[in-house]
């Protein structure tokens, strides 16, 4: 089937269904409730002058404005271009320009966003008001499975960061085929621990819940402190999937001495 078409079927048929739980605010948001506020964000969009091809930088740490604008840009067609607020000013000031980014949607907290505020038109997500005067969208208008999704740049440690091109086919097919051979279905529960300005925080723990119909539990990126309360939040919320990288692993091979992990 069309990505498009298997996206729409996706979302009706799992309306009812949790999809995030976000762990700032200790509420629970069904794939019906990310729907409509997306939507609505991709009117917002829309009347800033973004359409179905542009690019918008997002310069965020993980929260759910930050998902929830991946799946606007996802809905219109225009491309997300997630800056690590970790790369610092002069690498984001070069992924905007090298990506070619219309606008840059941020937090005004965010410690140097007002700086690059004057190089590109900049939204200040916390300051936005007018999000109720906004009707939900149609989704997916004029969108193929073959446009662009999302440029994903690399961390830069060697060279400049290079930007990697992801098409909706080429998530989504990779995605459906994956959690068909794991066994990952609607009873799944992740925990997002990973930067959602990397494929790890996006596509392993964000589009992999989703295509499954399962749902996640968003929180902040993990830090080396995190390690002594790690598996607080995963009991809290009935966790029962994880995927880790190998430094997280053996940070917990290290130190952690507890036995909420065991069961």
């Amino acid at each position: 089937m069309d990505i498009i078409k298997h996206l729409k079927l996706h979302w009706d048929s799992h309306q009812d269904d949790i999809f995030i739980i976000d762990s700032f605010s200790g509420l629970s948001h069904t794939y019906g409730d990310i729907r409509t506020k997306s939507m609505k964000l991709s009117q917002l969009l829309k009347s800033k002058g973004i359409r179905k091809g542009d690019r918008i930088a997002i310069l965020m740490s993980n929260c759910i404005d930050f998902a929830q604008l991946y799946m606007a840009a996802m809905y219109m067609g225009c491309v997300a271009v997630p800056i690590n607020p970790q790369l610092g000013v002069e690498l984001a000031k070069y992924v905007i320009a090298d990506s070619g980014a219309k606008l840059l949607i941020s937090d005004s907290k965010m410690e140097y966003a007002a700086e690059l505020a004057g190089d590109i038109k900049t939204i200040f997500f916390d300051t936005i008001t007018e999000l109720s005067l906004f009707d939900a969208d149609a989704p997916f208008q004029d969108v193929l499975e073959t446009d662009e999704l999302i440029v994903v740049y690399t961390s830069g440690t060697t060279s400049n960061p290079k930007g990697v091109v992801h098409t909706y086919r080429s998530l989504f097919s990779n995605g459906i085929e994956f959690t068909k051979a794991m066994g990952i279905g609607g009873e799944s529960r992740f925990i997002n621990i990973l930067p959602m300005a990397y494929l790890g925080g996006y596509y392993n723990l964000l589009l992999i819940p989703f295509i499954a119909g399962g749902s996640v539990v968003l929180c902040h990126a993990f830090q080396a402190a995190d390690v002594l309360s790690f598996w607080q939040p995963i009991v809290k919320h009935g966790v029962n999937t994880l995927w880790l990288v190998p430094t997280i692993i053996a940070m917990l091979m290290e130190f952690d001495r507890g036995s909420d992990g065991v069961e």
